[in-house]
């Protein structure tokens, strides 16, 4: 309990309630809000309000959804930013982010007001961009077959968008938790085969030999 509190007090310190900001900063010395820590804070805050019967930190739980609805969604795009006045995207924003809208508590949790029929909807929107944007088809030399997945960002003109395997499982929970998804799932982890080795390990990327 003793380290909970402590490792929840830290994350309370992080918070800055100015006008211009309203969020978690990165740390004590980083003072950019970042999508992926504000979903990673929400779900370690709510379970820890749960956990310590405590009002405290659900509040705080209840600042960090407040964010991720608010400043850190591209409402022009209906996908989340990468972090606040941080309007670029990446793989993990979306799919982590569809799993906040899709997994949060609606009775206790932060931005409960939302219906859940937009949080559904914007779940489906973060997805539809992330699909639009960083699906990718590559080779694996590590074992001779094509791997469909998602590259962590958008490849720049002339790359190649590279398949990341960590990244592209997280959409594949993203597919999973979302009961429209069924069919995008399954297409996703048969796209995925070919970075499993017959060791059992997986390829971190179509392009890499080194396993996660």
């Amino acid at each position: 309990a003793a380290t909970l509190d402590a490792l929840c007090g830290w994350l309370a310190a992080r918070y800055d309630n100015s006008t211009d900001k309203e969020c978690f900063v990165g740390g004590a010395n980083v003072a950019w809000c970042s999508t992926e820590h504000h979903i990673d804070i929400y779900f370690a805050l709510s379970l820890s309000a749960w956990l310590r019967r405590s009002d405290a930190l659900d509040s705080l739980a209840r600042a960090a959804a407040a964010a991720l609805v608010g400043p850190l969604w591209h409402a022009g795009e209906a996908r989340f930013n990468q972090g606040l006045g941080d309007s670029s995207s990446a793989l993990d924003c979306q799919t982590w982010g569809a799993l906040f809208l899709l997994g949060h508590n609606a009775t206790t949790g932060a931005a409960a007001a939302m219906p859940a029929s937009e949080r559904g909807e914007r779940a489906a929107s973060a997805l539809a961009y992330m699909h639009s944007t960083f699906y990718a088809k590559q080779q694996a030399p590590a074992t001779g077959r094509l791997a469909r997945g998602y590259a962590p960002y958008e490849a720049p003109p002339g790359q190649t968008k590279a398949v990341w395997g960590e990244g592209s499982y997280g959409a594949v929970l993203a597919f999973e938790r979302s009961a429209s998804h069924e069919a995008a799932e399954a297409d996703l982890l048969a796209g995925l085969a070919p970075l499993s080795l017959a060791s059992g390990a997986v390829l971190y990327a179509a392009n890499e030999t080194v396993v996660n």
